[in-house]
Parts: C-alpha cells; sequence; structure tokens
C-alpha cells in the first residue's frame, strides 16, 4: 500500500512538472508576439510620427530581446522618407554594469537611417516626441551604454531649386558611462566618441566627456569635419548661396563647453584652394554670374595668400537657461581679416575651452 502512495504522488509529481513546461514553453512561444504588439502600440502612440517593426527576437539567457526592421514616418505622411529605420535594435541588460550592483541597460542600434527633412507643408526634426520616454517604455531599465553601427544621417530639403541632400554614412558612435556605474569621482563621468564619412569624401570625429544626469548636461565637446570637396556640396550652394564651387576642400573645427547651463565654444570653417567661379565655362543668367563673381572677390580679399585658405572663426557663447545663445558677428569679421593679413587659422581645434568655465 506504501508503494502504492510514493507511485501515485511520483506520478502527481511528473504531471505537474510537465503541466509546469508546457505552460513555459507555451509562454516563450507567445512572448515574442505578445511584446511585439506592445511595441507596435508604443510606437503608434508617439507624438508626430507613426511607427510600426516586423518581428520580435528574444534572447532570455542574455536578458535581451531584437526589435527588427523599426520604421518611424512622419504621420502626415508628405514626406517622401521616414524619419527613422533601423533593421537591427538590441535591447538588453549590461551584465559589466550588474557586476558592479547596478542594473542597466545598454541599447545597439544596427545600420540606422536618420532622415531630417523639409517639406512645402510639413517638416521632421525630432523634437516632436519625447524619446526618453519612449526608451523607457521599450527598455524600462536605465540605459547605461549606447551604441551606433554604421549609422547614416540625411538632411533633405525638398523645398529648394535644386534639392537639397547633405549626408554623414559610416557613423560609429558610442556612448558610455551614461548612469555612472563606474562610480568615478569626475564631474563629466560619461564619454561618446564618434567617426564617420561625410559627403563629398570627408571625414567626422567627434570625441566628448559630459554629465547626462543634470537637467541640462555639463559637456566638454570636440568635433572636426575635414577634407570635404567643395563640388559634392554644389546643390546645396546654389539652393542657399547661388554659387558653383569648381574646387577646394572644406573643413570644420568646433570646441563646445556647456558649465551649470552657462555656454562657450567656437566654430572655426577652413575653406582651401577654393575656386567659385570660371566665367567662361559657367553657365547662367547674367545675376547668377554676377553674384559669384562678388563672392569669388569676397574670397579673394580674405584667402590667406601663402596657404590658399579662406577661414574664420565663430565664437558661440551664451546662457542655455535664458536661451540667449549669440554668435557673434564682427569676432567672425575680424576672423577673417586675422586669417588674410596676420596668420592662416590653423586646420585643427585649439583646446582653448576647458572644462569647467572660469570665470
Amino acid at each position: 500500500m506504501h508503494n502504492f502512495n510514493c507511485i501515485d504522488y511520483m506520478k502527481k509529481t511528473w504531471i505537474w512538472v510537465l503541466i509546469i513546461v508546457i505552460v513555459l514553453v507555451a509562454i516563450r512561444i507567445a512572448l515574442p508576439f505578445i511584446i511585439k504588439d506592445y511595441v507596435n502600440k508604443t510606437l503608434q502612440d508617439m507624438e508626430g510620427y507613426n511607427g510600426s517593426i516586423s518581428d520580435i527576437d528574444l534572447n532570455l539567457f542574455r536578458g535581451a530581446y531584437v526589435i527588427n526592421d523599426l520604421v518611424l514616418k512622419d504621420e502626415s505622411n508628405a514626406i517622401a522618407v521616414p524619419f527613422l529605420s533601423i533593421p537591427e535594435i538590441d535591447l538588453s541588460v549590461e551584465w559589466s554594469a550588474l557586476f558592479k550592483g547596478k542594473i542597466a541597460g545598454e541599447i545597439i542600434l544596427e545600420r540606422p537611417v536618420v532622415n531630417f527633412a523639409v517639406e512645402e507643408k510639413a517638416s521632421q526634426d525630432g523634437t516632436e516626441t519625447n524619446w526618453q520616454e519612449m526608451i523607457k517604455e521599450l527598455l524600462p531599465i536605465t540605459v547605461n551604454r549606447f551604441e551606433i553601427i554604421d549609422g547614416t544621417v540625411h538632411y533633405y530639403d525638398f523645398t529648394s531649386q535644386p534639392e537639397v541632400d547633405v549626408y554623414i554614412e559610416n557613423l560609429d558612435l558610442l556612448m558610455t558611462n551614461l548612469t555612472n556605474v563606474e562610480q568615478e569621482v569626475d564631474s563629466l563621468p560619461s564619454t561618446l566618441t564618434a567617426t564617420g564619412n561625410t559627403i563629398g569624401g570627408g571625414s567626422l570625429y567627434i570625441d566628448a566627456r559630459f554629465n547626462v544626469l543634470k537637467e541640462i548636461p555639463d559637456i566638454d565637446l570636440t568635433m572636426e569635419i575635414e577634407q570635404v570637396e567643395m563640388t559634392a556640396l554644389n546643390k546645396f550652394l546654389r539652393a542657399y548661396a547661388s554659387l558653383d564651387a569648381e574646387q577646394g576642400t572644406f573643413n570644420l573645427y568646433t570646441e563646445l563647453v556647456i558649465d551649470d547651463a552657462e555656454l562657450q565654444g567656437y566654430v572655426r570653417p577652413v575653406l582651401e584652394d577654393l575656386e567659385i567661379l570660371d566665367w567662361d565655362e559657367e553657365k547662367g543668367g547674367f545675376f547668377s554670374k554676377a553674384w559669384e563673381a562678388v563672392a569669388g572677390g569676397v574670397r579673394a580679399i580674405f584667402e590667406n595668400p601663402e596657404k590658399e585658405q579662406v577661414a574664420t572663426q565663430t565664437p558661440l557663447k551664451g546662457n542655455l537657461n535664458q536661451m540667449n545663445l549669440d554668435a557673434g558677428i564682427w569676432p567672425s569679421i575680424w576672423g577673417l581679416f586675422r586669417n588674410a593679413f596676420v596668420e592662416a587659422l590653423s586646420k585643427r581645434t585649439v583646446n582653448a575651452i576647458e572644462f569647467p568655465l572660469k570665470e
């Protein structure tokens, strides 16, 4: 009798084990569909955009899920290109943070394409929605690491003649220690690095340290764009300045510091070997040619004869709380004269601004 009860008990135990296994398998099968529906609803409820995804892949062992083929479009459908398209988004627990006693997540975007665009009756620039809230809904833990692999950013102006398309491609970006997991005694604990290629075969480099935990983040940023072929910018120049460049390279150097909402920085554009007008070969009306001739004359006046470059340095200064960011016009004019008659501005950032800002 005792053996019979033992066997009966074992049978019931295995039945319950089998039921639990079946339920877990069913949940595992259903979970991707549940998450997919949740993500699609979250994207459809975004202000200013309509969004969708095609599929969800789960990796429970890694504590991750992968969103496939995310697309966000302007809700008016007036713009020909989607604002955002990402073939693969990996959202997961960051194990390195977990080992340090913090629960934090990481997001990796594979081959994202962002399209800033202007149309006659619509525009898309990303300001229409709260991205932090959307990320919180998709990954309900604090994000400590954010990475972009092989991204592309376009700026389209469909209202101009000709239409403008300026872009950065092969963009690799990495932001780390966003929640100060490292516990470093550092006023700027987070880091950002980015590299990419621009229209016209140029290169992009960004290096920054910042504190994202403040309402207005403190930041110390350096950016360099170098060796952009000016001829690749001709549609942009025709649309906004009625100019054509026959040759030349464009470089841009920027340093920016924000300290307790006080901003200081500069933008240093450097144009080398610039040729705007070949009168015999250029086509166009009289006024178009006349404007190009004037622009060419200005270039000749402010070109440094030794280095054959046109450059200036525009300072940036203001208080972000007061929204009075000011780019000085007279310092820019002085920069032109200094480059032409005193010394050519160097093709590099000069590390002239340090964090924290001095009184």
